[in-house]
């Protein structure tokens, strides 16, 4: 192969892709990050009976479940784009990408639905005494979400280092 030929070479369509999503990513962990913050406000309004500010944060939290849905779910119709491509022409993958892209598929999947659960939660607007019990159920699916984020990001961390590494071969 020549020397011109490696520096033209293009990167391949799941790699482009990646590197457009780490960003959403990013973005959607540190949503989830300042909804634990909310969340322990939350916490301290129940306990001292501010209904006012205890809206709020329900409703701070619930822009940031839409807010996240909204990323997730651009993901996911790009990683259908993707599917879709790879059923067209196998061609365009330079490794076997088929475990990556099913796994990526059924964390977002996950996360979609959470994201469900949480916002029908915030969108009932439940009594300071309901929210109570929920609470520590809320901090579970944050935490379920966290994970699953965290899993995507090292995932495509490994999967662009593996590119990378190809486009010298």
């Amino acid at each position: 192969m020549s020397l011109f030929a490696i520096f033209t070479r293009h990167k391949p369509v799941m790699l482009k892709f990646e590197e457009q999503t780490i960003q959403l990513n990013k973005e959607i962990f540190d949503l989830l990050l300042k909804c634990e913050t909310d969340l322990d406000e939350l916490k301290k309004h129940i306990a001292s009976n501010n209904s006012s500010m205890k809206d709020a944060k329900i409703a701070e939290l619930e822009n940031k479940f839409l807010n996240m849905h909204s990323k997730v779910d651009g993901i996911i119709i790009d990683m259908n784009r993707i599917i879709a491509l790879e059923t067209q022409n196998r061609d365009f993958i330079t490794i076997n990408d088929d475990t990556h892209i099913y796994d990526k598929m059924k964390r977002l999947t996950l996360i979609s639905s959470t994201l469900d659960e949480l916002l029908e939660l915030t969108h009932e607007k439940p009594a300071a005494s309901e929210l109570e019990g929920m609470i520590p159920f809320i901090y579970g699916r944050i935490t379920l979400l966290i994970d699953a984020v965290n899993n995507i990001i090292n995932d495509d961390k490994n999967l662009e280092g593996t590119y990378s590494k190809l486009q010298y071969l």
